[in-house]
C-alpha cells in the first residue's frame, strides 16, 4: 500500500518535534555571561550574556540585580551616543537574546568595590512572568 506524501511529511515533523528534548521547549536560560573590566577608579561597568527563549512565547527581561552594584539597568546602544536605557528587552520565542555592546547590555552602576580581571560576579535578570534566572558572570 503506498504512502501519501502528506501523510510522510507529518510522520517526518512529528518524529522531528518529539527529537527534541522536552525540557529544551519549555524554558529559558541564560549562558556566556561575562563582564567587560571597568577602568580604573571607574563607578560602573558593563555585563553582556545570551538569553535563550526555548518557550513558544515571547519572553521579557524586565529586571537586573547584583550584589555588587548599587543599581543595574538595561541599556540599548545608541549608534554614536550613550547607551539608553530599556524597560524591557524581548527574548522571542524559540529563539535568543545575545548581549552586546552594539545592541541591549547590562549598565552595572555605583559599584561597592573594584571588579577585578579573572573574578566571578554573580548577576540575577527578572523576566515578565517573574521568573529569576541567576547567571556567574567571569570579569574579562
Amino acid at each position: 500500500m503506498p504512502v501519501r506524501a502528506s501523510t510522510l511529511a507529518a510522520v517526518l515533523l512529528v518524529a522531528a518535534v518529539c527529537a527534541v528534548p522536552a525540557h529544551a521547549q519549555r524554558t529559558v536560560r541564560v549562558s556566556n555571561a561575562w563582564i567587560q573590566p571597568p577602568g580604573a577608579n571607574a563607578a560602573e561597568a558593563v555585563a553582556f550574556a545570551v538569553v535563550d527563549n526555548g518557550t513558544m512565547y515571547d519572553v521579557y527581561v524586565v529586571g537586573v540585580a547584583t550584589e555588587v552594584a548599587g543599581a543595574a539597568e538595561l541599556r540599548q546602544a545608541v549608534r554614536g551616543g550613550t547607551p539608553a536605557p530599556l524597560k524591557e528587552a524581548m527574548v522571542p520565542a524559540y529563539g535568543q537574546l545575545e548581549m552586546s555592546a552594539e545592541g541591549v547590555q547590562i549598565r552595572l552602576a555605583e559599584l561597592k568595590r573594584p571588579l577585578k580581571s579573572g573574578e566571578t560576579i554573580t548577576l540575577s535578570l527578572t523576566l515578565d512572568n517573574g521568573q529569576t534566572l541567576t547567571m556567574e558572570a567571569a570579569v574579562k
